[in-house]
């Protein structure tokens, strides 16, 4: 027959700590979203970087067919003026 004390004993065996299991709980939640943040965070971070790559490769398109059709014009001005010469 079992005395109380090894009943006790097994019982606790049995069921969990539950103060334990709900503080590995707590932490995994935290874990979790603050894991979710990061990558947020990051994403956003690189969205901004991306963003900022392509204004600067349009820009830099934009400033080239400026300045070609600029030298292009400049070209045929002065060609246009030799010729009438």
């Amino acid at each position: 027959m079992l005395d109380i004390a090894t009943y006790v004993d097994n019982i606790r065996i049995i069921c969990p700590d539950w103060n334990r299991v709900s503080q590995l709980v707590h932490q995994y939640i935290l874990f979790t979203l603050s894991w979710l943040i990061c990558v947020h965070i990051c994403s956003i971070v690189f969205s901004i970087i991306e963003l900022h790559c392509l204004v600067c490769c349009y820009k830099l398109i934009i400033f080239r067919k400026h300045t070609r059709r600029h030298s292009e014009s400049f070209i045929v001005s002065k060609l246009f003026s030799i010729i009438t010469l």
